[in-house]
């Protein structure tokens, strides 16, 4: 998992200048909670949290060079992450927002090369709907429960709760940002 994290994040990085970009994307990857609470348990979080950041590098990787092997490894990644944690339709929905969102921007921009987008957008949908036929036998079981269902709550706890999470969220990425804008000012001040 570590080896695989470090040569899809680090090692050919989208951009020409992969390593800044790579470690950029490995440190946000590491500071997030869902890392820091399940990527030491044993039930398929690490490799869930592989397969999202393989999905997202290839889909990024493709949208910089147009090689279409990459779009089968942001569908097999999508299908892979989705396979091992079906919750991980956030991350690859997240991703068609984000596709979707800059293909927007392009095509209000006046570009015309937007194509690129529909497919990187296509490839992560077919990793999609390929988990979901893997799922159809056994559908209702996953969506139905009880570790699923929704439960109006109304009291006091979940307030607390929401805001442990936020402040969990901000003093974590206080330090990411500290080390993200330290790494910028001396990249410019060593390449002046």
């Amino acid at each position: 998992y570590i080896g695989g994290e470090y040569r899809a994040g680090v090692n050919p990085a989208p951009t020409g200048d992969g390593r800044m970009t790579g470690w950029v994307a490995v440190l946000i990857v590491v500071t997030t909670i869902p890392f820091q609470n399940f990527c030491l348990q044993v039930r398929g979080y690490s490799f869930s949290i592989f397969f999202d950041l393989v999905m997202v590098f290839y889909a990024a990787r493709y949208l910089f060079f147009q090689k279409n092997r990459d779009l089968f490894f942001v569908t097999l990644a999508c299908f892979a992450a989705l396979y091992s944690i079906p919750s991980n339709l956030y991350s690859a929905a997240g991703l068609l927002l984000f596709i979707g969102v800059e293909m927007a921007w392009q095509k209000l921009r006046n570009k015309a090369e937007v194509s690129k987008y529909f497919w990187a957008g296509s490839a992560a949908g077919v990793g999609i709907l390929l988990a979901a036929l893997c799922y159809l036998p056994i559908f209702k079981q996953v969506t139905t429960n009880d570790y699923v269902k929704s439960v109006v709550s109304h009291n006091a706890s979940a307030i607390t709760a929401v805001s442990y999470l936020l402040n969990e969220l901000i003093v974590g990425r206080v330090v990411l940002a500290v080390v993200f804008a330290g790494s910028i000012i001396f990249y410019f001040l060593g390449s002046s």
